[in-house]
């Protein structure tokens, strides 16, 4: 029988992060790891996290801020955060700490690397987050979903926490037909207000280049549903309109085209189910979605990237559907080279049983 480790894994704020750390908190229940703990901030509120299925401390944390006294508040912040991971961690004494990344983090990180515990990062992005960036010389392993120059990165599959039903709905359980073309339109787990916009402002020209089009559109915001759904029905479009979907897997199913930002989650969605996509970084970050989805566009040659200031959607739409089945060609032939990369719940539970 393989030991029993005991792990702490740090991941909050957007699905990126929580859905690949609760898929390798699942993993790692399967290899007889019992003692599994979440530390991060804002958990309990977090509606992604599912609270019930492990257990889990709230800790304090803040992203630095500009104004001097706004700045010295986030510094409190984090230092309530650091004793009180640097106490939790003395009392459960982890074999091994694995860290997700964003500022969520950065106090369950440090207090880890203070007690010289084995620290284990994520980084779901072509580009370092400044948490794993500041950690990344104190870590055991840096687990990449994409080719890194470090010593100590380890690649894994992009989307290894997907969880892909042989059962699926089909289109007709959304309200669609079956032989138009499909357009799944999202901003990720929170939504992006300037998608919803830019689609509706091009749709009705996009349409006199392509008939058959339908559309799946995650608003993001359940106040905007009901105008969304009627400005649809206005323009005889088939369309099925919601706020957010859980199962994701099964909107990209049915889906032949995707419109949505770059984030790390969604960018490694859109390589498991080899989804030809419009890619929107988000604007105000620290340019990870750039990275991202320059990546898909420029070396996977799966999408193209259109900037938020260039408002081109229709543009690039119409020379998406021009080269849409070259691209998904250029994504399945991407795809197997993956198919011997490492699984994440492996190299933690080899870093575990050998330094805890």
């Amino acid at each position: 029988m393989e030991k029993s480790l005991k792990v702490i894994i740090s991941a909050g704020g957007t699905g990126g992060h929580l859905i690949p750390a609760k898929h390798l908190a699942e993993k790692l229940k399967e290899k007889n790891v019992k003692d599994i703990v979440f530390l991060a901030k804002g958990l309990s509120e977090n509606s992604i996290f599912e609270k019930d299925k492990f257990p889990f401390v709230d800790i304090p944390s803040d992203c630095f801020k500009k104004n001097p006294f706004k700045l010295f508040i986030s510094i409190l912040n984090i230092l309530k955060g650091t004793i009180k991971s640097l106490f939790f961690i003395l009392k459960f004494k982890p074999d091994v700490v694995v860290g997700f990344g964003s500022y969520h983090t950065f106090p369950v990180i440090l207090a880890a690397k203070i007690l010289f515990k084995p620290i284990i990062l994520f980084e779901p992005n072509c580009f370092f987050g400044k948490v794993n960036k500041w950690f990344v010389k104190g870590s055991k392993v840096v687990v990449t979903q994409f080719p890194s120059k470090l010593k100590n990165a380890v690649q894994v599959k992009k989307g290894f926490w997907i969880t892909d039903k042989k059962t699926k709905k089909s289109y007709l359980d959304f309200g669609l037909k079956k032989d138009h073309f499909t357009l799944l339109v999202f901003g990720g787990s929170q939504g992006a207000e300037y998608i919803n916009q830019a689609l509706i402002k091009i749709i009705g020209d996009f349409l006199k280049k392509r008939k058959d089009v339908q559309i799946i559109h995650l608003t993001g915001r359940e106040n905007r549903n009901e105008s969304i759904k009627s400005f649809y029905e206005k323009m005889n479009i088939s369309a099925y309109v919601s706020s957010y979907e859980k199962n994701m897997s099964d909107l990209f199913h049915i889906s032949d085209l995707v419109i949505s930002r770059s984030g790390a989650g969604t960018f490694s969605e859109l390589i498991y189910f080899e989804k030809p996509s419009v890619l929107i970084p988000y604007p105000y970050g620290d340019h990870h979605q750039e990275y991202n989805a320059d990546f898909m566009q420029d070396v996977i040659q799966g999408g193209m990237k259109m900037r938020q200031k260039d408002d081109n959607l229709l543009e690039v739409l119409i020379k998406m559907n021009e080269h849409f089945h070259v691209m998904k060609e250029n994504i399945k032939k991407y795809k197997e080279m993956e198919k011997q990369l490492d699984n994440i719940e492996d190299i933690v539970y080899q870093i575990g049983e050998k330094h805890g």
